[in-house]
C-alpha cells in the first residue's frame, strides 16, 4: 500500500468517527460538545452529553456516550420539541436549558462548542 493511499483511508476513518459523533442522531437525541476555560485561557474538553427529550411525555433524559450509558432523568421539564426544552437535575444542582438546539450555559467559563473542535480538543490532550 502506497503512503498516499494510507493517507486517504486514515482520514475517510477520522472523517467517519467525526461524522457519527455529531449533534443530533438518528434515534432524536442530541449531542452537546462542553469545554471549560482555565485560568491560563486554555480550552479543555468536558465529557460529552446526549439528551433526549419528549413532548408527549414531557421527560428529558441524558446520558454521557462511551462513559456512562444509562440514561438519567431530569425533573420538573417542560418540553415543546427535541431542540427546545428546559429541566432540572434532579439533586436540585442545577437547571439545563436547550434553545434550538443549544445548551445555554449560565458559567463564564463553561462554553459549548462544535463536535469538530470539541473532537480536536480532546485528540489534542491525548497527545500531550
Amino acid at each position: 500500500m502506497t503512503l498516499p493511499r494510507v493517507k486517504r483511508i486514515a482520514m475517510f476513518l477520522i472523517s467517519l468517527c467525526v461524522l457519527t459523533s455529531c449533534g443530533s442522531s438518528f434515534d432524536g437525541s442530541v449531542t452537546v460538545y462542553p469545554t471549560e476555560k482555565t485560568f491560563s485561557g486554555k480550552r479543555i474538553p468536558l465529557l460529552r452529553t446526549a439528551f433526549k427529550a419528549s413532548f408527549e411525555t414531557q421527560t428529558v433524559v441524558y446520558w454521557y456516550p462511551g462513559i456512562r450509558e444509562t440514561p438519567e432523568r431530569l425533573i420538573n421539564c417542560t418540553v415543546r420539541d427535541n431542540y427546545n426544552w428546559v429541566g432540572e437535575y434532579i439533586d436540585h444542582s442545577g437547571r439545563v436549558e436547550m434553545v434550538d438546539g443549544r445548551i445555554l450555559s449560565y458559567s463564564p467559563n463553561k462554553v459549548y462548542v462544535s463536535s469538530f473542535y470539541w473532537w480536536y480538543l480532546h485528540f489534542k490532550m491525548k497527545i500531550s
